[in-house]
């Protein structure tokens, strides 16, 4: 088995991925694939949760924008193919939005907040990427280490 890793510089836009789906595509042998959050998706995170705590506003349009940034990379990698993986980004974002909103009121979140948070660049990314790589005849699935038991 062939283990890549592949981190946010890699994935910072469309193009990277394309670029990271040729890059497998054209590996031989059983492939596992770990993917990073887009770059800078996870300061983006972290600045977002502490922006909520504190009040400012302006985290909206940060998450607005990261919303923008995902949605925009999976339609250009995959058209109209896009669409489920359009909806789950958008529920994540949901959910997001009620986190943030509880750090909003309590002017607080635990570290476990943190993580939680964070984490999603990395789930958006694997989910993407498995999605590209099937649009590419490829075999693939993505698993969420948070609930995959491997």
């Amino acid at each position: 088995m062939i283990v890549h890793k592949f981190g946010g510089s890699s994935l910072a836009d469309a193009a990277g991925f394309e670029r990271v789906g040729d890059i497998v595509m054209a590996a031989a042998g059983s492939k596992a694939v770990v993917v990073s959050a887009m770059a800078g998706v996870t300061n983006d995170l972290v600045s977002i949760v502490e922006m909520a705590m504190t009040r400012d506003e302006a985290y909206r349009d940060r998450l607005r924008a990261l919303r923008g940034r995902h949605r925009d990379a999976a339609e250009q990698l995959l058209g109209l193919g896009a669409v489920p993986i359009v909806r789950s980004i958008e529920r994540d974002f949901g959910d997001l939005e009620d986190v943030l909103r509880a750090a909003w009121i309590l002017r607080d979140a635990s570290p476990g907040t943190f993580d939680m948070v964070t984490g999603y660049g990395e789930i958006w990314s694997a989910r993407l990427f498995s999605a590209l790589l099937i649009s590419k005849g490829a075999q693939a699935d993505w698993l969420n280490a948070r609930t995959s038991s491997w």
